[in-house]
């Protein structure tokens, strides 16, 4: 329940600022920059190759795999996560769908209904029936046909037709399926390698050759000494604004949030409440009626055994009658009542024990027995057990006396689980297990009693005079906050610390650090830069954001990219400076250590480097120079060569020639191989491309 309706159904109408305040959210929030019931731009969806998806089409079709979705799981409701994901599934399969069955008519592509037959009840049938547990025999566990049939016959005579109109569903499915078979197979068909492909390959895996190079690292120039005006910056971003363009539609957003947590007067009302429930607690004749009518959380009806209640409970209600209640206590944020319902014996044994786990040490088992039994008699002469344990245990017990706590009949190894069944409290023994020798103590005496805990959980929550009270301040937030320069300084004045989101896409469900905030994206989309947004309720937090840049496809804002362009123009000033080094010292020096010698650096060397490995040693990963390293002749020195990492110069000093095989088949299909697999993923996406895609679902949800 959002908060608008909380106050309403608690509290009426809100008077004075907050009342006007919320009235002005609501009124621009439907007649402003979120577009609201009057301002939706489309009653599409989408459009794809000028195609329209209108969205009541859209709709249906995913209601229509909800339902499916529901059926297939067997449940009647689907967890957030799932709707978003199945609304996803389904604009991404209309858009699949419009795109692809255009190519399928010109290429004459079909699945005829025999075909469909054939992959339902043929000799192969499909993997999805073939696989199902239903029509796999429990003897054999392999696919029985008989049962698939009788299966299938009988769904055929559903009286309201739900299982029929589903089957349906799952052979238009993979009729689609394997119509996207039968054009995958053509787009790979279509994809060859030949010989000189297959030579490349071998050449670029077996020959190799040895250089020797100097220059220097970017990171050799410190960012100070390269000072850019914003002119200079603006003129590289004009030069290269082709790599500035954004690739999608995007948004950045700054937010503050205001949480919603219970008062001190919250939590004395939460107290208040839960110290009332007492009484009637203790005399409700139904135990788990009672707590399904008054707690926040269901009736536990297992029964524990020793050591699985709380600390401090279990020692108020193992010994005490049925109808004993106990509490109010604090935990992690809720007031908790406990009341004994039943008491049973078990047939499993609860223990308890401590032990000392000696370290076997280079592997002589002999000495740790030996000193285990010399600590046992210590330990019944007179030595404290817990500091024995704290010097020689050697697993995590060590630290609490060597103390196990209680634990059920079997949880530990047998001889361990048997040593400590026969004994009574306060015994001490000496078992060994495959761990090692052990010391025990019993501490307690086993017992086979279990006690069902009823409990009334009742939670610390924000009362609607709180909740009013932190809208308010929200709400003011945003109404003296209608511009970037209002917005910081009130933010300043209220110590909220501004958080970003960046980049925000028009898919995105939700934006980081808040989730289930896909409210928050809608507005982004349909805001104009410098727009602050009204109050938004997202859980426990209400949140203002405003909208900082707004990034179009294939569009480029030189403030947006600011940054980047600094730091791509500031590498190419230091690659100047380098060059001008290397030319300086390439003046006198005319091999790379001598060059090294006069830049002050120190030559290096990489042996046996192939083309098919772009990284090289002491230098990092650079195509480009080792692309030109592959085409140079021996022992000539290269011009400055700029690089991913740094410029450099280089010298052949050895190539290491090979000899083609005669066959080169191998290498033909290994040159082959990925070129299929980017044709299969590369064709659709392409087709995508060119399809015009118009996405519009921001406007809807």
């Amino acid at each position: 329940m959002s908060i608008l309706e909380r106050i309403r159904k608690r509290s009426g109408l809100l008077v004075g600022f907050v009342g006007i305040a919320l009235a002005l959210f609501v009124i621009s929030d439907l007649l402003g920059t979120r577009k609201g019931w009057f301002g939706r731009q489309s009653t599409d969806i989408g459009e794809v190759r000028g195609e329209k998806i209108p969205y009541n089409v859209f709709q249906a079709e995913y209601e229509r795999m909800v339902e499916n979705q529901k059926l297939n799981s067997q449940t009647e409701t689907l967890d957030p996560n799932t709707m978003e994901m199945l609304k996803e599934q389904t604009w991404n399969s209309m858009v699949q769908e419009i795109i692809v069955t255009a190519e399928y008519e010109k290429l004459g592509i079909s699945v005829t209904p025999s075909e469909v037959a054939d992959m339902v009840q043929g000799n192969d049938p499909h993997p999805s029936i073939k696989g199902a547990q239903q029509f796999q025999n429990q003897q054999t566990h392999q696919f029985d046909r008989n049962m698939f049939a009788q299966y299938y016959n009988s769904i055929k005579q559903d009286p309201d037709g739900k299982a029929w109109k589903m089957w349906l569903s799952f052979e238009s499915g993979i009729q689609k399926e394997r119509m996207n078979q039968k054009f995958n197979a053509m787009i790979k068909g279509g994809v060859f390698s030949n010989s000189l492909e297959a030579k490349e390959l071998y050449l670029a895996r077996n020959k190799t050759i040895d250089i020797k190079f100097a220059g220097l690292n970017y990171a050799a120039i410190a960012d100070s000494s390269v000072v850019l005006s914003d002119d200079e910056l603006k003129k590289y971003f004009d030069k290269n604004i082709a790599k500035y363009k954004s690739k999608e539609n995007s948004r950045k957003l700054e937010y503050v949030t205001f949480d919603i947590k219970p008062s001190a007067d919250d939590s004395i009302a939460a107290m208040k409440w839960a110290t009332e429930q007492t009484d009637r607690f203790r005399t409700a004749e139904n135990d788990s009626a009672y707590v399904s009518a008054n707690s926040d959380a269901p009736f536990d009806s297992t029964f524990k055994g020793h050591g699985q209640l709380p600390p401090g409970v279990e020692e108020l209600l193992w010994n005490a009658p049925i109808g004993t209640v106990v509490g109010p206590f604090m935990d992690n944020g809720s007031y908790k009542l406990y009341k004994v319902a039943k008491i049973k014996e078990d047939s499993i044994y609860s223990m308890r024990a401590s032990h000392i786990l000696f370290r076997i040490e280079n592997g002589d088992t002999a000495a740790a027995i030996k000193k285990a039994k010399q600590v046992l008699g210590e330990i019944r002469n007179g030595a404290n057990f817990e500091a024995k344990a704290a010097e020689f245990g050697s697993d995590g017990t060590k630290d609490r006396g060597g103390d196990l706590g209680w634990f059920a009949e079997g949880q530990m190894v047998k001889e361990f689980n048997e040593a400590v069944k026969r004994g009574n409290k306060g015994d001490l023994f000496y078992v060994k297990t495959q761990f090692g020798p052990h010391i025990v103590k019993v501490t307690d005496n086993k017992t086979r009693k279990k006690i069902q805990v009823a409990t009334v959980e009742h939670a610390i929550s924000a009362s609607n005079a709180t909740e009013q009270s932190v809208y308010a301040v929200a709400g003011k937030f945003a109404a003296d906050s209608r511009d970037a320069e209002a917005f910081d300084k009130n933010a300043a004045a209220a110590n909220l610390p501004k958080l970003v989101a960046d980049p925000i896409k028009e898919s995105d469900r939700s934006i980081p650090g808040v989730e289930n905030s896909r409210e928050i994206v809608h507005w982004a989309f349909n805001a104009k830069k410098g727009d602050v947004s009204t109050v938004f309720e997202i859980g426990e937090k209400l949140i203002v954001a405003i909208l900082k840049e707004v990034r179009e496809k294939e569009k480029a804002n030189f403030d947006d990219v600011k940054m980047q362009v600094a730091d791509d123009a500031k590498k190419d000033k230091k690659a100047e400076m380098i060059i001008e080094k290397l030319t300086k010292a390439m003046v006198e020096a005319k091999d790379p250590v001598a060059i090294a010698l006069k830049l002050g650096s120190v030559a290096s060397d990489a042996q046996n480097q192939t083309f098919e490995n772009p990284n090289i040693p002491y230098m990092g990963m650079e195509r480009t120079i080792l692309g030109t390293a592959f085409g140079m002749k021996l022992n000539k020195l290269s011009e400055p060569l700029k690089g991913e990492n740094g410029v450099f110069v280089i010298m052949v000093t050895k190539i290491n020639e090979v000899t083609l095989p005669k066959d080169l088949k191998q290498f033909r299909d290994e040159a082959l191989a990925p070129l299929r697999s980017r044709a299969e993923y590369e064709a659709p996406a392409g087709l995508k491309d060119e399809a015009n895609v118009v996405d519009n679902r921001v406007q809807f949800f």
